[in-house]
């Protein structure tokens, strides 16, 4: 469903949806999920990407393709990404008081990065929070960084002075030329699902996603792969170099109460040369247990 289109009924649908959410992040609506990282290499976990979901009062799950994108298009975005750092760094810390030490990645909006105090504000929640920012990476999209670019690259510049790392989320959906990308301070960059879905079977995404590795790497980038959802795909990806990949295949979005146990699983299922799909199939069954979609 379009939500902020030129159609005055959505756009009236819109506005009742962005009250609502301006609700959600107030009265605690919102929620936090955790998609796991693995390395390609080894099959180690390499951390979690936080993901937020929204279940309206009225309305059940609301899809975060239609809030985000409110939030994004609105000053909601402001307190949107403030209340996910704060929960996914409480998170983190109570992780790491309770001995287990993993990283988050965060997704951040360009309208994040032009407020200038945007930077202060990351290193007062990482001081309060007592985090390491080595375990913190903020995302921000590709077709982001094309807008005020100069603006993006100081803030970008002065995050990475904060001990933070970067990625450019959603690579090759947008239009950053490469003379702007070997600027960027940036250590990950992450492969748009739309060239991982059918590379098994497309010569074209194969191609692309083989140039895209090697010029990350001739960059100094890991490359992470997204919507990895078979075996097929993530034995091509391991044999192209691709340093990391997430998706079904590896693990659902899961509940911070069950952050420990898959990766407690996953470590077991590595010691024991058990596949990828056995602690996809232990994701999902932790997701079913908890009835999240």
């Amino acid at each position: 469903m379009q939500i902020m289109s030129h159609d005055i009924a959505e756009r009236g649908v819109g506005s009742i949806y962005q009250k609502d959410l301006e609700k959600a992040i107030e009265n605690g609506q919102l929620s936090l999920m955790f998609q796991p990282k693995v390395r390609l290499a080894d099959g180690r976990s390499e951390g979690f990407e936080v993901l937020t979901r929204w279940t309206h009062p009225e309305r059940g799950q609301i899809s975060p393709d239609v809030f985000v994108r409110i939030a994004e298009e609105t000053e909601l975005i402001h307190p949107f990404t403030r209340w996910v750092m704060r929960s996914a760094f409480s998170q983190l810390q109570t992780w790491c008081r309770n001995g287990f030490r993993t990283s988050l990645s965060i997704n951040v909006s360009v309208r994040n990065l032009a407020v200038p105090g945007f930077v202060s504000e990351v290193r007062g929640i990482l001081d309060e929070f007592e985090i390491n920012p080595e375990l913190i990476e903020l995302e921000i999209t590709e077709g982001a960084l094309i807008q005020d670019s100069s603006t993006v690259l100081k803030r970008l510049l002065l995050l990475q002075d904060l001990g933070v790392r970067l990625s450019i989320d959603d690579f090759g959906a947008g239009y950053a030329s490469l003379a702007y990308l070997k600027m960027l301070p940036v250590n990950v960059l992450k492969i748009d699902r739309s060239f991982i879905t059918a590379l098994s079977s497309n010569r074209a995404d194969q191609r692309i996603v083989a140039w895209t590795i090697r010029l990350a790497h001739d960059f100094g980038m890991r490359v992470v792969a997204e919507g990895v959802e078979t075996k097929e795909v993530a034995d091509l990806l391991r044999a192209m170099g691709c340093d990391m990949a997430q998706g079904y295949f590896f693990g659902h979005p899961m509940r911070a109460d069950d952050v420990h146990s898959w990766s407690a699983a996953h470590a077991l299922s590595q010691a024991r040369g058990a596949p990828p799909a056995w602690f996809s199939w232990l994701g999902s069954l932790l997701r079913k247990n908890h009835s999240v979609r």
